[in-house]
């Protein structure tokens, strides 16, 4: 009997490492949103802070495009600043006018991002809105604006280009470190908010 259970895990650990590929594969791509609707016109483009300047690249291309005719940015404190206001200031450096820019200054976190987010757009009769976001934290995002947001609101989630190789991504830590991140904050957010 003890053969048989000692050839058994034998077998299921060679199973496994011969397929790891395969299975931290899925465990990176799992991460990712992909809503196949075509993108519309919406009533504001939210950009969540939390990277080197990607997201906020995207959030004015859309804006440029004529997606939207606002875009918020969204963060709290950073250094002497927020990160609404160096997101902004981008922006700006982007080609984006000032004046189409809504600052949320205070959210610390994803979900926070879209509490203080609806409450600084709730004066808008909203319909739709894009929210951008890194890609390996789409899935999320959109989960925690799904169950934030008014049910009449339609949500869109945009991927901002990431460094990430979602085929090889344990290979490297740049890579590897905000996949495990963002697996960690999912189990967090599960059984803080319910959100997964």
């Amino acid at each position: 009997m003890r053969i048989r259970w000692w050839s058994g895990l034998l077998v299921l650990m060679l199973v496994l490492w011969l397929s790891h590929s395969f299975w931290l594969r899925q465990i990176g791509k799992a991460l990712i949103f992909s809503d196949s609707r075509p993108l519309s016109k919406s009533d504001v483009i939210i950009v969540l802070s939390g990277d080197g300047g990607s997201r906020v690249k995207t959030g004015a291309m859309l804006y440029k495009a004529g997606y939207a005719p606002r875009i918020l940015m969204t963060g709290g404190p950073l250094f002497v600043s927020t990160y609404a206001d160096y997101m902004a200031d981008y922006a700006q450096s982007l080609g984006i006018p000032a004046k189409a820019i809504i600052l949320e200054r205070r959210a610390v976190s994803t979900y926070t991002n879209a509490t203080d987010s609806l409450s600084v757009l709730e004066s808008m009769d909203m319909k739709r809105v894009i929210v951008v976001t890194s890609k390996y934290h789409t899935r999320r995002s959109y989960a925690v604006f799904r169950s934030v947001f008014p049910p009449g609101v339609d949500i869109h989630i945009v991927a901002a280009p990431d460094e990430i190789d979602y085929d090889r991504w344990w290979t490297d830590s740049q890579m590897a470190e905000p996949i495990l991140i963002e697996w960690a904050k999912r189990f967090f957010y599960l059984l803080n908010y319910g959100i997964w």
